[in-house]
Parts: C-alpha cells; structure tokens; sequence
C-alpha cells in the first residue's frame, strides 16, 4: 500500500512541475501584444505629422525598449537623433512609453522628453492614445511642453507589388529621384 501511494505521490509532483510551468507561460502570454513596427499619427494643433515606433520585447513580455524617429525634422534647421526608451504594460491592453532625443538647432542643443500613453485594440493592429512633448535645455530647464494625439498602425510583412499594377507607374518613373529613374 505505501509503494502505491509512494508512486502514486512521486507521479503527482512530476506532473505538477512538467505541466505548471506551461501553463504559468500560457497564462503570462498575453493576447496583446505592441512588439513590432508601427506607422503612428501624431495630431496636435498644428499639421499632423508621421512617426514610426519600433517596440522590441524587454526581460518580461510587460516591458521593453522602443524606437521612434519622425519623417520630418523637429523644425527648420533642427536636427535631432532617433528617440529612444522604455515601454512598460499597465493592463492587458494599456501601455506607457517613455522616450528621450536630443536636438541641436545651429549649436543650441537641447533635449526632448516624450510620455505616451496608449492603448491597443482588439485585434492588436492599431493603437490611440497621448503624448506629452517636454524639451530642456543644457541646463535642465524647461523650454517648451505640447502635448498631442497619437493614433498607430501596425505593419505587416506584405509582398511587393508587380510595377505594372502600381498607379501611374510610368509618371512615378519621370518624378522619382535621379537614382531611381529607369534610363
């Protein structure tokens, strides 16, 4: 009787530590999921301009670093690096993203301090939310804050199209610049 139990016991805490662990992953994998490349809108009371977010996985799947540059330069004449920084998951489909540039416009050099938050949708292909602009000076001083709204796509690996079925092909060819014209 004690072999049996004793076996009976011995299969029981084998099972236990061969299948907890997969469903403790299971159940820390969240269904959203903001690692990837994402087109992002950024709408304030100017003209909405274009960002593109890179959000890579950190130690846990509730955090991480992201990326972020703009299509545009900060203004005329100012030049800023790539935006880098953290992301962190505050609910199964809410984030916030801190990041930091810094800027020189004809040797004043500053940097700017970006707060997102967001949320993703359902279907993990979009996101809304806020953003909060604050720049400092050299000296740690704030010289300016804006905040605006963020609207993101995700992309997808897609395949490239046949030139023959883009638009216009043939004025796309005359317009592009020097090194992309066909001779």
């Amino acid at each position: 009787m004690k072999t049996i139990l004793r076996g009976t016991l011995t299969i029981m805490i084998f099972a236990a530590t061969v299948l907890l662990p997969l469903t403790e992953a299971n159940a820390q994998t969240p269904k959203i999921r903001i690692e990837g490349a994402w087109d992002v809108i950024l709408s304030d009371k100017d003209e909405p301009f274009k960002l593109h977010y890179t959000f890579a996985a950190g130690k846990t799947v509730n955090e991480g670093t992201v990326i972020f540059s703009t299509e545009v330069d900060a203004g005329p004449g100012v030049i800023c690096t790539p935006s880098l920084g953290a992301w962190k998951r505050i609910s199964a489909n809410q984030f916030l993203a801190t990041s930091k540039t810094t800027c020189n416009e004809k040797g004043f050099v500053f940097t700017i301090k970006t707060f997102d938050s967001f949320t993703v949708n359902d279907a993990n292909s979009a996101f809304t939310g806020t953003t909060t602009f604050i720049g400092f000076n050299q000296d740690n001083e704030v010289i300016f804050s804006e905040e605006a709204d963020l609207h993101g796509t995700l992309l997808f690996v897609s395949p490239a199209p046949l030139f023959a079925q883009i638009p216009d092909a043939t004025l796309i060819k005359k317009e592009a610049p020097r090194r992309y014209r066909k001779q």
